[in-house]
């Protein structure tokens, strides 16, 4: 085989290797981690679990996520503050649920799946609007 032809194979083999879909995992936070990062850490029981799915098409294909609105009744505070006699929150997170072959990512931030009445314990960034689920390792569900 000719020094032509073996350059021409290694770079035929190198294509397609890099064309092969490629998985990526986030690594998991540290609870000292997720302290830091959160304006919000509680423990409670979930009351309500509300999910709706938005999907949307680009030029790299058909997407969907699962977003969810999660109803909590606290029974602790570690941090932050939610406010006056308030005994419950509501927070938002996201789950990936359809991606074009190939695509990376991270999968969202709740890859639990909750029910009403599970004991939880979560860790929560203010949002624009609401509290976020900011890291799939910020809730953790009690037993």
């Amino acid at each position: 085989m000719g020094r032509m032809t073996r350059r021409s194979l290694t770079g035929l083999a190198l294509a397609v290797i890099m064309a092969v879909p490629v998985g990526a995992e986030v690594p998991p936070m540290s609870e000292d981690q997720l302290s830091q990062a959160a304006d919000l850490v509680v423990s409670g029981r979930v009351v309500a679990v509300r999910v709706s799915q938005k999907k949307w098409t680009t030029t790299a294909g058909n997407f969907a996520d699962a977003n969810y609105t999660v109803v909590i009744d606290v029974n602790s505070i570690e941090k932050g503050d939610i406010g006056g006699h308030n005994h419950q929150i509501e927070f938002h997170a996201w789950r990936e649920v359809k991606r074009p072959r190939g695509l990376v990512g991270d999968g969202g931030t709740l890859q639990t799946d909750l029910k009403r009445d599970d004991n939880v314990k979560i860790y929560l960034k203010r949002g624009a609007v609401a509290w976020e689920l900011f890291s799939r390792s910020g809730i953790s569900v009690l037993h």
